[in-house]
Order: C-alpha cells, then sequence, then structure tokens
C-alpha cells in the first residue's frame, strides 16, 4: 500500500523534526488557527479576546490560503497583536514553507494540518475559528495527558461504520471508540512527527484527498488514523460532551455547540465548539441571537454519562460516511426550532437541562460582539 512505503521508505528522504527545528528555529508553544472566508473573522477576534483576557500570552499563528482573506480583514486579526502576545497571519501554500498546502475548488479544510506543519512552534494548540476557551489552555501542554501521550484529541457524537473502507485499508480491525471531533488538538509535533507526516501524504495532493475524503469526513479523523497508523500515541478524552444552546419559544433546547471538558475532570468545560453558528448567520445579524437570549444559555446532557446500551450506529450506506447517530438510548439529530438549525440529544427521560455558571464569560464577551 502507498500509505505503509511512505512510511517505511519515502519518510526517510524527507527532513526529520529536528532537522527542521535546526533549520528553520522551531521552538515553543504556541497557538495555530484557519479562516477561510471573512465571515470567520468575528469568530476568531472573540476567540482571541477571551484568551488574552484569561492572561493566555502564547503567540497566535493564523493560517489561510492566499487570496481568501482581504488585508483588512487579516488586519482585524493582526490589530490584536501585542509585544509580549503576537497574532501573526500567514498564508499555507507560501512556498516557503516547508510543507506547502494548495488549495482546490471544493474545499480548504486540510489548511488545518498545513497551519500545525507549517507553524514556528514546536508544541501547538490547534484550534478552529469558532471555538470558545472556559479558561486559559496553556495548562494543557504541561497536564499529565499530554506529557505521557504527546497529544490530546477530543470525541465526536459517532463512531465509526464497521464497513467503512478505512479499516481494510489500514489493516485495522474496527474497534468500538467515538470518532474525533478535531475542533482541537493539542499535539507536540516532535513526538507525532511520523503521524503528521503520514497525514500530509494523504494530502499533499488533491487526487490523494479526495481519495481518503471519499470515505473519511475531511480532516476530522485523519488525526486519529495516521496517528493509529504510524503507531503514535495520543490521549483520546474519555469524558462525555455536553451541548450549549438555548431554549426555543416552544420550549425546546436549540444546540449551538458542542461542549468538551477538561481532560482530567469530566464535570468541567473546557471549551465549546460553536459550530452551528455558521449555518445560522442570518439570523445571527437579525439580532436573532440577543442579550435576553444568547447563543450559550443552557448546558444539556445525559444524566450518567452515554446510556450504556449502544452499538455502533449504521451509516448512510455500508462503507460511506456517517449518519447522526442512533444508538440504544442514545440519539443525536438535527433539527430546526423558531427557524434554526439546532443539533440535540434524545430521548428526554435520559437528560437534563441546566444553566453552567462557567459559561458567563463567553456569553458576555459573546453578547458584546455578537449583538
Amino acid at each position: 500500500m502507498e500509505w505503509l512505503h511512505f512510511l517505511e521508505v519515502e519518510i526517510k528522504q524527507l527532513d526529520t523534526f529536528e532537522e527542521l527545528q535546526k533549520s528553520r528555529g522551531l521552538r515553543g508553544s504556541g497557538i495555530v488557527s484557519f479562516v477561510n472566508s471573512p465571515a470567520s473573522i468575528k469568530y476568531l477576534s472573540v476567540a482571541i479576546r477571551l484568551l488574552r483576557g484569561y492572561g493566555c500570552n502564547l503567540p497566535i499563528e493564523i493560517f489561510a490560503f492566499n487570496g481568501e482573506i482581504p488585508s483588512s480583514y487579516q488586519a482585524q486579526l493582526t490589530s490584536l497583536s501585542t509585544p509580549t502576545a503576537t497574532v501573526k497571519f500567514r498564508t499555507v501554500d507560501d512556498w516557503l514553507n516547508p510543507f506547502p498546502l494548495s488549495r482546490n475548488d471544493k474545499d480548504s479544510w486540510h489548511v488545518k494540518l498545513g497551519a500545525i506543519l507549517n507553524s514556528s512552534f514546536e508544541k501547538v494548540i490547534s484550534m478552529d475559528a469558532d471555538i470558545f476557551f472556559f479558561k486559559n489552555p496553556e495548562y494543557l501542554f504541561t497536564s499529565d495527558e499530554f506529557l505521557s501521550e504527546g497529544a490530546i484529541f477530543w470525541p465526536d457524537f459517532w463512531k465509526t461504520h464497521s464497513d467503512n473502507p478505512v479499516w481494510r485499508w489500514l489493516g485495522m480491525d474496527c474497534t468500538d471508540e467515538f470518532e474525533q471531533e478535531s475542533g482541537v488538538t493539542v499535539i507536540d509535533k516532535s513526538r507525532s512527527w511520523r503521524a503528521l507526516m503520514l497525514m500530509w501524504f494523504w494530502n499533499k495532493s488533491e487526487e490523494s484527498r479526495k481519495f481518503v475524503t471519499s470515505f473519511l469526513h475531511g480532516d476530522k479523523d485523519q488525526f486519529r488514523f495516521s496517528f493509529r497508523a504510524s503507531n503514535t500515541s495520543y490521549h483520546m478524552v474519555q469524558h462525555v460532551m455536553s451541548l450549549g444552546g438555548f431554549v426555543a419559544s416552544d420550549g425546546n433546547f436549540c444546540g449551538q455547540a458542542i461542549l468538551q471538558k477538561r481532560p482530567s475532570d469530566k464535570d468541567k468545560v473546557l471549551f465549546a465548539h460553536v459550530n452551528m453558528m455558521k449555518h445560522n448567520m442570518l439570523k445571527i445579524h437579525e439580532n436573532l441571537f440577543n442579550e435576553n437570549r444568547p447563543i450559550l444559555q443552557k448546558v444539556k446532557q445525559y444524566v450518567d454519562g452515554y446510556p450504556k446500551d449502544y452499538n455502533i450506529p449504521p451509516g448512510y450506506l455500508p462503507g460511506t460516511l456517517k449518519s447522526f447517530a442512533r444508538w440504544g438510548k442514545m440519539q443525536t439529530y438535527l433539527v430546526v426550532y423558531d427557524g434554526l438549525l439546532c443539533v440535540d440529544f434524545g430521548p428526554v427521560s435520559e437528560l437534563e437541562v441546566f444553566d453552567q455558571p462557567d459559561m458567563d464569560v463567553v456569553v458576555n464577551i459573546m453578547k458584546v460582539y455578537f449583538h
């Protein structure tokens, strides 16, 4: 198989991380993020303000493909830079990068991989533009999970179907585990270099990207499978995610964010991935999300963790991408409330809805910038 030949032979022809570190001066820890449209600038500017408000002074590098973001929008982000907490804008397809990646006509999700590989940091927190942390994430670099495994990932709602070709392609047995939600990853590049190089190999050409994404969804699970295929260690957070949202006018819960927990504390939310906002931007501009009904008003979660009687859910067809999950007593589905696209859990008997004081600081800054 081509990927195996790459790991056994071709990778030896590339610079090792140590060689790259010496020639490029890679060092220290930092945050990388990425934008693919001017609309995402507002999300990220709010996210950066939150980080600086927590006292997080990690340098930040923001990546996009050349020509995607006008210079005036770039300036909105770089203007948040200070001498002790820099914010820089870079392009992932710059030919001076050690691993430039080009955009194609249909998608640009691989900018995330390009940002991690081409950043000037040895250790990175990678975050989507619509990630809002509830506390300073710098501590993750000294957490037991990171020091032990060299990478931290968070789970998604789904599991990969046993008929998905990825298991046969990589020569692995299907495992009963949740997929990865890659809104945030924490990676020590020096310890994870083989896995990152394998993922780069899968994405360095449009033809290869098209093949891999015929059975894996974008970058989401390529991290997990590239780490597994290259025998690279990582820590998958085991805590059950929650939903953040508000109660609609008909009394139904409208989820707008995935709430992910701290690696060592199942009761504390570390960040919100507000990934439904992009589907509801018109409504946001109409001020439907206002100070009387903020985007993150309530938390919904399973009372005792996931119900015990779950099985791997089916995809749309054997071997295809996953459907929204329904297994055993647990259900995750999309629904429309108040004209908004929402994500919700079911059934009601297994769930609780409550206020989350930890969200107040996030809610308050979102009131200012999204009102």
